[in-house]
């Protein structure tokens, strides 16, 4: 059993020229499921997948580069007929989703066309489509969970970690620890904040979160284009491993 990881979007909330936000598809072999859905993601998922073939969502934390592209996917399920599909939100999801729901003037059915709204518990293991999902909390400027997908077949050793968007703090190190792919976000080329004020990554930070946790290879993502050659070539002199850029379209398999 395999699990692969698909890079539909790796900007941040500032877009890339051509590219989308936060996105991505994994795959353990019972039909795909996409982490994250930020702006721009709706469009690149048709370039890799059929809506059809895809199973479940799953949001980190309610900020608009991570979900806002449900809007436009809720209109192609609808418009097109499709089954409804399992919304993961975190447990801050539903007044936010309400609350787009009240500033749009639209009715009460408007998510519920598309979805099936279930709001996770990060301090329980999320079982789904031939996964296990561990959670931690991160450190960011609202509420977000880092997660830790590993197959769930007993004979599949490979995991993928995921950072949402963070500071460097102990509960991701030990979350991702010893994974064979992180994906960390990389949004800052420097940081002008305290540490208490803190809640992206640096390139350097980025590598000394994987360092600290043993992780196989460093896949950063979450990054503006204008930087990304100095931001990957800085991570790559702090991280002992393996170290790249998520590209778009690039698929990663453990």
């Amino acid at each position: 059993m395999t699990l692969d990881l698909t890079i539909v979007g790796s900007a941040s909330a500032e877009p890339n020229p051509g590219g989308a936000s936060s996105c991505y598809l994994l795959d353990a072999g019972e039909g795909q499921l996409v982490l994250e859905c930020g702006h721009g993601a709706a469009a690149k998922l048709l370039l890799h997948t059929s809506i059809d073939r895809i199973k479940a969502i799953l949001i980190s934390h309610m900020h608009p580069d991570h979900f806002f592209d449900i809007v436009p996917l809720k209109y192609y399920i609808t418009f097109n007929g499709l089954p409804r599909l399992p919304l993961y939100v975190p447990p801050t999801g539903p007044a936010i989703l309400e609350g787009m729901i009240r500033a749009l003037d639209e009715k009460d059915e408007f998510w519920g066309s598309a979805y099936d709204i279930r709001v996770f518990d990060p301090d329980q293991e999320l079982c789904l489509l031939g996964m296990r999902i561990r959670m931690a909390p991160t450190h960011h400027f609202i509420p977000a969970w880092a997660m830790r997908f590993s197959s769930l077949n007993g004979t599949a050793s490979g995991a993928i970690g995921y950072t949402s968007d963070t500071s460097v703090v102990e509960p991701v190190v030990e979350l991702v620890r010893g994974t064979d792919v992180l994906l960390a976000e990389c949004s800052v080329v420097t940081q002008a904040k305290s540490e208490r004020d803190q809640g992206h990554l640096t390139p350097e930070q980025a590598a000394e979160l994987a360092r600290r946790a043993h992780a196989r290879r460093l896949l950063l993502t979450h990054y503006p284009s204008a930087h990304a050659d100095s931001m990957v070539r800085h991570a790559a002199q702090a991280f002992d491993g393996p170290c790249s850029l998520a590209v778009e379209g690039a698929t990663y398999r453990v």
